[in-house]
């Protein structure tokens, strides 16, 4: 888990400038799918209220309370352990990245999160890509081993459109350097160099800015 405390400098520096765009003072911003709870402390660092939710069961929550604080993480799953209102989202945000993609029923997910939402609130998801070059169709693991839905940009794009969104805009990022040689040593490394020389109108992650259709 000690690896953690350098990832945790990279995500932060990653998701700082996404963050501040997207956080009020005085609303809350809710994080589904915290994973090590990276983003709380620049959350709260706006003077925004956090809160976040995941069921995973391989210490990655505990980790999460033991450096950022008990108070605001949820051991759950969405939407069952939400206790936040639309009304207390208005004017806040939702966050879940990397989560849609593990999901299995992801119309399901998307509808729940339409229902937190006001016109003020802003959702911001973001996804593992399929059009990746070292992703395959019908492949349903990445290279670090994680089981993901197989879409692409275009598939995302209607399934947002579908379940009633409409896209803001849509960010494309490659994988990490730093984060990918920490986590998979020289082989990831190798892949994500190639990546960003072959790659780059087939990123591997979406990030996708919502809100929902008037």
């Amino acid at each position: 888990m000690e690896k953690n405390r350098f990832i945790q400098i990279i995500h932060q520096r990653k998701y700082k400038n996404l963050i501040s765009g997207l956080v009020k003072k005085n609303t809350y911003c809710l994080d589904i799918g915290f994973g090590y709870g990276y983003l709380k402390p620049l959350v709260e660092s706006l003077g925004a209220n956090y809160l976040g939710i995941d069921p995973r069961n391989d210490g990655a929550v505990e980790y999460a309370k033991k450096y950022y604080g008990k108070k605001g993480f949820i051991h759950g799953y969405f939407p069952e352990a939400n206790p936040l209102t639309k009304k207390e989202l208005h004017d806040g945000v939702i966050i879940s990245l990397t989560t849609l993609d593990e999901v299995t029923d992801q119309n399901s997910f998307l509808k729940e999160i339409n229902k937190l939402c006001s016109e003020s609130t802003k959702v911001y998801i973001a996804v593992r890509n399929s059009d990746w070059v070292f992703f395959r169709k019908k492949r349903l693991k990445t290279i670090d081993g994680d089981e993901i839905n197989d879409y692409g940009l275009e598939e995302y794009k209607k399934k947002f459109n579908e379940n009633g969104f409409d896209i803001l805009r849509i960010d494309k990022s490659s994988r990490p350097i730093l984060t990918s040689f920490t986590y998979n040593g020289l082989k990831s490394l190798i892949i994500v160099l190639i990546d960003k020389i072959l790659s780059t109108e087939r990123s591997y992650m979406l990030g996708f800015l919502l809100k929902i259709k008037n």
